[in-house]
């Protein structure tokens, strides 16, 4: 009985070296080791990072260095599973690691560390290189830290509006240009500098948005479309309607004598280009440019090309010229000879015409109805088929056939008679 007794007291001895070694070694337990330790935003100063959270019982102390060796680490504390390390370089990479803290102090294992990156500084230098009529080729400054370019862009009209979807393409740090094939018209395009650590997290870099435009194609439909006085200036202008591609930033002329000797060459910029109105005041896609009159010489078929053109690094670029569109004022000094039932007409003859075709109306704004056609400078208007009885209206208009096209020129005026 006695060694019964003893042999109960050294076990309850050993049940509680037991439980008090048990009780220690918990109480002296490290924190858990951090996990899912990842970078989750920033920008050229600022990184944010974030893991798993593990308990409310612990804080965190947040480590990070410019060197794989910690060597001259800083470090802060840390309330939650996140954290925000600032005053960072721009296009940097940092080593950063993570320590549960418990409350009496103690820290756990570190986390694995892992790399943290900032974005690059912000591109401003974008530049249009070169062009073609189905290509855009530019350029852009290097940024310091930048481990790649990621370039979008947006085809857009001439008033900015967007016309298709984003597109994106990819540079490496050692490039600076590219040429987007198959383009047409302008793009609003930017480049991002980017820097890439080995988690596969990307810190991007602001951008400029510059436009840039292919070479215009070739000008079409090119037509006199009107002859107008401006009364604040008292000039008076020919004007030109065209097609000009989207994206062109001006045209340029060339205006030719019948001889075929050039008369004058200028360029007009887009914004000082006219709009084009149909028959009910709506805008179409045409513009027209206007020529002084004071360089149209009457009496003579002239002739005028148009091409559009953009500018790269501040020099002018063009497309390919129009076809030429002739056309003439005149002709001049229309006289008319009264006779039997029948009048008389003939004018001086306009340089270059081949014929010409002769109208009459009731009025000047009523429909004008067609009398004839001559190879002659004089034509006889018969009675019978004039446009009216009582005041008759008449109008000879200039033509010009090329390669199968007619011209017509604009009247100088009209005269009239009365039957």
């Amino acid at each position: 009985m006695k060694c019964f007794k003893e042999h109960m007291k050294l076990c309850m001895l050993t049940l509680m070296c037991i439980l008090f070694l048990g009780v220690g070694i918990r109480a002296e337990a490290a924190p858990e080791k951090v996990t899912g330790f990842r970078q989750e935003d920033g920008n050229d100063t600022i990184a944010v990072v974030q893991w798993d959270y593990i308990s409310e019982e612990y804080e965190y102390r947040l480590e990070w260095c410019d060197r794989q060796d910690f060597v001259g680490a800083s470090s802060i504390q840390c309330g939650n599973s996140a954290c925000m390390i600032t005053d960072l370089t721009p296009g940097s990479t940092y080593y950063v690691r993570v320590f549960a803290v418990d409350k009496d102090g103690k820290e756990g294992e570190p986390s694995p560390v892992i790399e943290v990156v900032t974005a690059p500084e912000a591109m401003e230098g974008i530049w249009q290189t070169g062009a073609s009529e189905k290509e855009i080729s530019f350029s852009w400054e290097n940024i310091a830290g930048a481990t790649g370019y990621r370039i979008i862009y947006q085809k857009v009209d001439g008033q900015g509006k967007k016309q298709d979807e984003e597109k994106y393409a990819f540079a490496k740090a050692n490039e600076n240009s590219l040429s987007l094939s198959n383009a047409a018209g302008s793009y609003e395009i930017a480049v991002y500098p980017i820097r890439e650590c080995s988690t596969g997290y990307v810190a991007w870099g602001e951008s400029e948005t510059v436009t840039m435009s292919v070479l215009p194609g070739k000008v079409t439909s090119v037509k006199t479309e009107t002859k107008v006085i401006y009364s604040a200036s008292g000039k008076t202008f020919w004007g030109f309607s065209m097609n000009l591609s989207d994206g062109a930033e001006g045209c340029e002329y060339e205006l030719f004598g019948s001889n075929g000797k050039r008369v004058l060459k200028k360029s007009v910029a887009a914004r000082d280009l006219q709009s084009v109105y149909d028959k009910n005041g709506k805008a179409t896609s045409k513009k027209e440019v206007l020529i002084s009159a004071g360089k149209i010489k009457k009496g003579q078929f002239m002739k005028v090309r148009i091409r559009g053109y953009i500018e790269i690094d501040g020099k002018k670029k063009a497309g390919k010229w129009s076809d030429y569109c002739y056309f003439a004022e005149g002709p001049q000094e229309v006289k008319s000879e009264a006779g039997n039932r029948q009048r008389k007409l003939s004018w001086s003859p306009v340089k270059g015409a081949n014929s010409y075709t002769i109208y009459t109306a009731k009025s000047p704004n009523s429909k004008w109805k067609k009398m004839g056609t001559t190879s002659k400078t004089r034509y006889t208007v018969k009675y019978a088929s004039a446009a009216s009885k009582g005041k008759v209206y008449c109008k000879v208009v200039a033509n010009k056939k090329v390669e199968g096209k007619t011209f017509t020129g604009m009247p100088d005026g009209y005269i009239s008679w009365s039957w």
